[in-house]
């Protein structure tokens, strides 16, 4: 089982042990602290030292931190110190402490928290009692041999016992475990034990072990509810198993045990509690002898149980030889909640005397305490001065009422109280309320805040004070927080939502003392009056005429509303209400009080009114409101029948109507237009106007606007703005065809409701209705033969006079003829013809037709323009003023629209375009003059040519360019064309890109694709050419009045390419060595325009093994003219007999193109190579390079290596290609080398040289100990000459020798040794020792200097380097030396 953290059962063992000891026993010694001696155990899995057996297989246990553990062996080991007090420890009433200790360590000898980890909790068995991981893993654990009924006491059986039987022996403490590890430590187990000792007793009686003494009586009563458990015997020690604390009454007997004589000389008891909470147990002195029984037999209130009256603690006490005297102190909890322990100082200092009831046979003690929360400990003495203490634990008094209040804080911080006039309503963002209680023992969850918040219909306004009315301080100190400061506990409330609030309070201590806080109201508004309007006379911007004008609204406020009042401000004459202004208000406001309804009203007795009224609200909360009412129109003054005007009109756009005969005239209908008004400062304007006319009956409802000056009214004060009515009487809707035109019953009525009726006024006279629907038709027709249609111009081209016939189709044109008027513009200068119409003659009368015939002969552009010019509106002149535009009565600035009486516009006959009413004919061009063409050719530097003078004609560049050029206003872009032929040097056409392009193209489309330009009557368009080609170019231009320029011819060579160059042959390819004595080269050239000239010079390589390049200076000072063959080739032929270098071949065509050839690699050598200067070396193949060289022989072991020196000679040699040697009857032929230079030195003449290298082996030859040389070489060039070294060179080469056996050496003396010692292998003789030497070798004499002797004599060395010298010859034929030492 494991402990948990709340109520823990606990299985408790109660064992009364009495010692008994016999009479006379010595006095306790106090001892030295006993030693402590360890043991330890390593742990590696299986079977340990103890013999123990692994545990059952436990499942697998998840690893820390999912780390996976080692293979490796871990080391426990458990320590433990014992602290013995005075006295001997098995005296009752001393206390005895044990520590004990568990640690491990890895293999590495590091501490290791996760071995011990794996130790299991259920497997841990020791004299220690099960224990948790927790307390395992502890650096120490204490556990004090003590008793107590009090659950949380962890004991442990820790047994004493004797080693020996002898009385007086050491006693000794052994503490064991033993635990086996689960998961990954499954099959590791440990034994250990700890031994203590030192420790002796006194000396014992003769009956010493513990026993329970018959004639004891043992009771035990639950703490908690005092319930009489019963009391088991299991064995000799009565045992009991309870739930909770004990309470303990013991019985003893006062009397000896006369059967063994022995006393009783104290007793102990313990509890076994194995699953109390961890923690040090009660700590209760044991005094020797007899002990006073103290037991509480009743009190206020039961232990930890709070109470608010006077407390009183009544006890029982019992001993054998009486109970002198019980003192008491009090003790008050710590700040931590702890209770000091027990001070016989401050029992003596402070304690008082309890009183005692002798009727009762209690002790009793009275606490005078208020407040106290803490414990009493009492101190009872029997006769003998025995000493029993007792703590009477969980007193707690209250006997004080909480102090609770409130207090109120606006948004700014500022505390306010709601009761002060005023102070009820507050404005701003918020409001704080502070809860404060004093109160040191407070019951958070007795303590309750109540808060209701209210709208300001009375209704819950939710929010914040749902979430706190009813809420206990605990709560509400968990969300809030809750602040501590000198004994007073504040809780801080921020409300924020408008609201009328209501907030009360009830605290409680833990003792049920109550306070309660009052009630306190207070309303939160930071909102202006709620505006609503109920109802008005007219809606916004809708016209009444009503008298009086009332405006009703309701104001709605949570805190009401302290005042109202209004002011009306009128529109202004630009049409704008001045905004509401609070000085107006202040000054001009009026006050509002409610009507029994609680709305207010406003009544405004206006006749002509536009404008609107301000309101201005402000509450108790001091919140201020504004609201405007506008739109509100009054007019009460009915429309204007004094001043009506009418006129009459066609009803078209185009023109008016007019009075022939006392006739109006009119397309489909005469228009009438009525002038009224609406009077007023303030008027609503006329919204209806009807009439009759010719039996019918017209309503107007829509109306324009219209301003009359002074001159148009019969009263000037009338003058201004009028409405304006039009009303149009159709021909065929109304039937008023040929009546008179007169308007009866007229009625007029505005927007505001108000109506007046005038009599109508007669049309003056009457007049007759003229309808003619019919409009007049223009036919303009040329008569001379004109060109046109061209892209994008549509004038008209003439070569000679332009004829046009002019004719007009109108019955009424009489009526109208003078104002049909011409225009003839030429650029901006325009000539009126007022008297064009007037001068048409009459063809046919009866249909209207009329002619007549318009002639224009002089050249230039022209335009026809037939219409209407206005009537002059000044005084008339009698002749056209000059410079003013005016002719004849009209106004000649502008052309207008020519209409018939009606009104009808004229329009345009068979190819006659007429827009409202205007005639403008096309552009008119008189054109007889031809274009004027010509060109100018350019080459690829910009520079001007005429291909007609001499040399021009051809032309070298990367191109050419020719510009064209026509001068004509009008060129017929699309007429005017270019024709190109190309042709080679032969005659034969040439199919190229410009031909391709430009021939049989018109200048339009040429213009376009290069960019043509066109300014002050000039074309202009370059065309580029670069295709190498003899050009032939035409150009024949035309204008769109069909003149025609003459054709324009031009021809032009161009040949940019340079002569064409072929080599034909040579006498060597190009890099290849020749020895020929004439070095040839041919060569053919071709150019289109032709060749004509060709130069040539010879340039040697340079020292650096380079040929210069081309300079033409040097080909005009050396330079030779080369003329062709009959064939057309071209020869050049060189006589050199040592030579390496290049030709340049300059060549030049007719159109100037130059170009250099180059003929590279000409390599002549015509010498032989040198046959005397030849020079050898030679060198040992070995590492250990030459052994020695003696005159003219060279010594090597198998192989030696050769280096032949040769040179061909002459400025520009060839080289030596090929070297033929033999040596030793055998052929060698070499053709490497590298190129060296050799200082002249004795024999060597200096220079550069070829360097050839044979490796000559003797086992390749089977010549060995020979003497060798070489014989025969021959050298051959790169040109093929060739030459065999002379004998004299040849004698320069040395002898070679080749020796491939080694020298033999021989040391022997006939002088005695004695010799075979054991570890020795020196010789030993007795006298001087005389040695011959023998060196066999057939070449020695070239070496015997280099043969030396070293003696060691003790150590130190003695050379002779002249033993080679001293040897002398024993047989000349094989090289053998001899010397004696």
């Amino acid at each position: 089982m494991k402990a948990g953290k709340g109520y823990r059962a606990l299985a408790a063992v109660l064992a009364i042990l009495l010692l008994l000891q016999a009479a006379g026993a010595g006095e306790v010694r106090a001892e030295e602290i006993p030693e402590v001696s360890a043991g330890t155990q390593n742990v590696s899995g299986g079977e340990s030292e103890g013999g123990e057996e692994p545990g059952g297989e436990e499942p697998e246990e998840e690893k820390p931190d999912g780390e996976e553990p080692a293979e490796e062996s871990f080391e426990f080991s458990l320590s433990a110190e014992l602290d013995a007090e005075e006295g001997a420890i098995i005296t009752a009433g001393d206390r005895l402490t044990v520590r004990a200790a568990v640690a491990a360590r890895d293999s590495d000898g590091e501490e290791s928290p996760y071995a011990l980890s794996l130790l299991g909790v259920e497997n841990f068995s020791a004299d220690l009692s099960d224990v948790s991981r927790a307390e395992v893993l502890a650096d120490s654990m204490t556990y004090e041999i003590s008793g107590d009924g009090s659950e949380g006491i962890l004991t442990v059986g820790v047994q004493l016992q004797q080693n020996a039987a002898e009385a007086g022996e050491p006693l000794s403490i052994t503490i064991s475990l033993s635990y086996g590890g689960e998961g990954d430590a499954e099959g590791q187990t440990v034994s250990d034990s700890v031994e203590i000792t030192g420790i002796r007793e006194p000396e014992p009686p003769d009956t010493a072990a513990p026993v329970w003494l018959e004639g004891s009586s043992l009771s035990v009563a639950d703490a908690e509810s005092g319930e009489q458990l019963s009391v088991e015997n299991t064995g000799d020690i009565p045992t009991v198993y309870t739930s909770g604390g004990m309470r303990v009454v013991i019985t003893l007997p006062a009397a000896q045990d006369e059967e063994t004589g022995s006393g009783i000389s104290g007793y102990f008891y313990t509890v076994d509690a194995e699953y109390a909470e961890k923690g040090a147990a009660e700590k209760r002195p044991v005094s020797k002898g007899s002990l006073v029984f103290v037991e509480v037999a009743d009190r206020t209130a039961e232990e930890g149980v709070w109470t608010s009256h006077p407390y009183h603690i009544a006890l029982r006490a019992s001993d054998e030889n009486g109970v002198k005297a019980l003192s008491y102190y009090i003790q008050e909890q710590d700040e931590e909640g702890g209770v000091p322990e027990y001070s016989a100082e401050t029992m003596t200092a402070e304690g008082e005397e309890a009183a005692y009831s002798s009727e009762q046979g209690l002790w009793s003690i009275a606490l005078p305490e208020e407040e106290f929360c803490g414990s009493v400990y009492v101190c009872a003495r029997d006769m003998a001065g025995n000493e029993t203490v007792q703590e009477i634990k969980g007193i707690c008094i209250d006997r004080t009422d909480p102090v609770i209040s409130v207090e109120w804080r606006n948004a700014d911080g500022t505390a306010i109280d709601p009761s002060e006039p005023g102070a009820y309503y507050q404005r701003g963002e918020s409001l704080t309320a502070v809860i404060s209680v004093r109160e040191r023992y407070l019951d958070p969850n007795g303590t309750y805040i109540y808060l209701t918040a209210l709208d300001g219909q009375g209704n819950p306004a939710g929010g914040e004070a749902e979430n706190i009315n009813g809420k206990t301080w605990a709560w509400l100190a968990e969300r809030y927080g809750v602040t501590e400061e000198s004994g007073v506990s504040a809780l801080t409330l921020s409300l924020t939502a408008e609201a009328a609030y209501t907030l009360s309070a009830e605290a409680a201590d833990r003792a049920g003392n109550r306070a309660e806080a009052g009630k306190t109201e207070i309303l939160l508004d930071r909102s202006p009056a709620a505006f609503e309007l109920l109802d008005r006379t007219a809606e916004e911007n809708e016209w009444t005429n009503e008298e009086n004008y009332r405006l009703t609204f309701r104001l709605t406020d949570g805190s009401g509303t302290a005042g109202v009042w209004y002011y009306v401000q009128r529109q202004q004459t630009d049409g704008t209400v001045p905004a509401f202004s609070d000085d107006t208000m202040q000054k001009e406001g009026r006050e509002l009080s409610p009507g029994q309804d609680g709305s207010y009203t406003v009544t405004l007795s206006e006749e002509d009114f536009r404008g609107c009224v301000y309101l201005f609200s402000r509450d108790f909360a001091g919140n201020e409101g504004r609201e405007t009412v506008g739109g509100i129109q009054i007019d009460g003054i009915d429309p204007d029948t004094e001043n009506l005007y009418f006129e009459y009109e066609a009803d078209t756009d185009t023109g008016g109507w007019d009075s022939f005969w006392n006739g109006v005239f009119g397309k489909e209908a005469i228009a009438v237009k009525v002038y009224v008004r609406d009077p007023g400062s303030f008027p609503s304007g006329i919204a209806e106007l009807s009439f009759r006319c010719g039996g019918q009956s017209f309503t107007v409802n829509s109306f324009g606007e219209a301003s009359l000056t002074a001159e148009q009214v019969k009263d000037p004060a009338a003058a201004g703005l009028y409405q304006l009515a039009e009303v149009s009487l159709d021909v065929k809707k109304d039937k008023l065809e040929d009546q008179l035109l007169e308007i009866t019953d007229l009625k007029l009525k505005d927007l505001a409701g108000n109506t007046a009726e005038g009599e109508a006024e007669l049309l003056k006279g009457g007049h007759t209705l003229i309808i003619d629907r019919t409009a007049p038709k223009l036919t303009v027709k040329a008569e001379s033969g004109y060109r046109n249609g061209f892209s994008a111009d549509e004038r008209w081209y003439f070569k000679d006079a332009a004829v046009f016939r002019l004719t007009v189709e109108e019955k009424w044109f009489d009526q109208v003829k003078d104002r049909l008027h011409l225009e003839l513009a030429e650029g901006e200068t325009r000539t009126p013809d007022t008297g064009f119409g007037a001068a048409m003659k009459a063809e046919d009368p009866e249909k209207g037709i009329y002619e007549t015939v318009y002639t224009l002969t002089e050249e230039g552009s022209w335009q026809l323009r037939i219409g209407a010019y206005p009537e002059f509106s000044g005084t008339e002149p009698s002749e056209p003023s000059e410079g003013t535009g005016e002719a004849a009565g009209y106004d000649t600035s502008v052309l207008g629209g020519f209409s018939d009486p009606a009104g009808n516009l004229m329009t345009g006959g068979e190819n006659t375009e007429v827009q409202s009413g205007v005639y403008t004919g096309p552009q008119i061009v008189i054109d007889k003059t031809a274009p004027e063409a010509g060109l100018q050719w350019k080459d690829a530097d910009g520079r001007p040519f005429d291909p007609a003078e001499s040399g021009s004609y051809y032309q070298s560049g990367d191109g050419l360019s020719v510009t064209l050029a026509v001068k004509e206003l009008y060129l017929d872009t699309e007429d005017t064309r270019i024709w190109l032929e190309a042709r080679d040097g032969s005659g034969a056409a040439v199919s190229c890109e410009e031909v391709q392009k430009l021939n049989g193209k018109s200048w339009e489309e040429l213009s376009r694709q290069y960019g043509g330009t066109h300014e002050n009557g000039v074309y202009t368009l370059t065309l580029p050419f670069s295709t190498e080609a003899a050009y032939t170019l035409s150009v024949l231009a035309k204008d769109k009045a069909g003149n025609e320029a003459e054709t324009l011819n031009t021809a032009v060579f161009l040949d940019r390419s340079p002569v064409r160059y072929e080599l034909m042959a040579r006498t060597a390819g190009e890099g290849v060595w020749t020895n020929a004595e004439d070095y040839e080269l041919s060569f053919r050239l071709a150019d289109e325009s032709g060749t004509e000239s060709v130069k040539y010079y010879v340039q040697v390589q340079a020292e650096d093994g380079t040929v210069p390049g081309f300079d033409l200076e040097t080909l005009n000072q050396k330079g030779q003219e080369l003329k062709p063959e009959k064939d057309g080739t071209y020869r050049i032929v060189l006589h050199e007999e040592d030579f390496q270098g290049s030709v340049y071949i300059r060549t030049r065509d007719r159109a100037g193109n130059e170009k250099t050839e180059e003929i590279k690699g000409i390599f002549i050598d015509g010498k032989d190579p040198d046959p005397t200067h030849i020079y050898f070396e030679y060198e040992a193949a070995e590492e250990q390079g030459l052994l020695h060289q003696i005159a003219n022989t060279i010594f090597g072991k198998t192989a030696i290596r050769v280096k032949i020196y040769a040179r061909d000679p002459g400025t520009c040699p060839s080289g030596i290609r090929k070297l033929v040697f033999t040596y030793a009857e055998k052929e060698y032929t070499l053709t490497e080398s590298l190129p060296v230079t050799l200082e002249a030195q004795g024999s060597v003449e200096g220079g550069e040289y070829q360097l050839f290298e044979q490796l000559l082996n003797v086992r390749d030859s089977e010549l060995e100990e020979e003497k060798l040389r070489i014989t025969k070489l021959v050298m051959t060039d790169g040109a093929g000459n060739a030459a065999e070294a002379e004998e004299a060179a040849l004698a320069n080469g040395s002898i070679l020798i080749i020796d491939t056996t080694a020298p033999r050496l021989g040391v022997s003396t006939e002088a005695e040794h004695l010799e075979g010692y054991e570890n020795d292998e020196s010789l030993y003789y007795a006298g001087s020792v005389p040695f011959d030497l023998t060196v066999s070798e057939r070449y020695f004499s070239y070496v015997q200097d280099r043969m030396h002797l070293e003696l060691e004599k003790d150590g130190r060395l003695t050379a002779d380097t002249k033993l080679g010298r001293t040897l002398t010859a024993a047989s000349a034929e094989d090289g053998g030396r001899s010397r004696g030492l």
